[in-house]
């Protein structure tokens, strides 16, 4: 077998990982979510109501949304009607220009917010069992380094 051939064969290793990790992330998520009552409560709707309760003291437009998540615009459109109509979020016009409209959590997404937190750090003390600080702090540098190189790709 040739080097190169170990090497891609190697490497597709940490992709299968990731695929694989991501799987069982949203499976548990989804369990969670159901025993908790708020499965209607997609996973990216919990990461978007974390990002608009952490960033609380600044507007926030859909452009942000899809540059913090990476996602195209018609898919965040879709998302920001559905939480609206779920009462996660308003859209509020602003006074500077009428064609924008910031995005503000309501109390029932502020609600929802601290269960998916409560929840979420359940999940996150239960999957990190036996896993030491430093290799934890390893795997997100290595990841973010991967993420950024796949980025870059685009």
């Amino acid at each position: 077998m040739s080097d190169s051939k170990l090497y891609v064969e190697d490497h597709s290793k940490a992709g299968k990982l990731l695929r694989s990790i991501n799987n069982f992330l949203m499976r548990v998520t989804i369990q969670q979510g159901k025993k908790l009552n708020i499965d209607h409560c997609t996973m990216m709707h919990g990461w978007i109501l974390g990002y608009l309760c952490h960033n609380n003291s600044r507007d926030i437009y859909q452009r942000d949304i899809e540059k913090e998540f990476a996602v195209t615009r018609s898919a965040v459109t879709a998302i920001v009607k559905s939480m609206e109509n779920n009462g996660y979020i308003k859209r509020i016009e602003v006074e500077h220009d009428a064609r924008l409209k910031k995005i503000v959590v309501t109390e029932k997404g502020r609600e929802m917010h601290k269960i998916i937190v409560a929840s979420l750090q359940h999940i996150d003390s239960q999957a990190l069992r036996g896993v030491d600080p430093e290799d934890y702090e390893a795997f997100i540098r290595v990841a973010g380094i991967i993420k950024d190189n796949l980025h870059s790709m685009l």
